[in-house]
């Protein structure tokens, strides 16, 4: 089965966090997250969480992303 995945992530004044969604090919919702990142820049949240989201997805069977 293939999955999309949506991330982002950011930082406002040092703090940096992040969140994505797995959905499947309709469009439903399998996996929402969210991550404190402490202090960093906005290119390495954003990267965080989508590494996040990657690991997350071959580790329940989902091998199309």
């Amino acid at each position: 089965m293939s999955v999309k995945l949506n991330s982002d992530g950011s930082c406002i004044q040092g703090r940096c966090g992040g969140g994505g969604l797995i959905r499947n090919s309709f469009g439903n919702v399998l996996f929402a997250y969210c991550i404190n990142l402490g202090p960093g820049t906005s290119n390495i949240a954003k990267m965080v969480v989508l590494l996040f989201g990657l690991k997350w997805c071959p580790n329940r069977g989902f091998s199309k992303v």
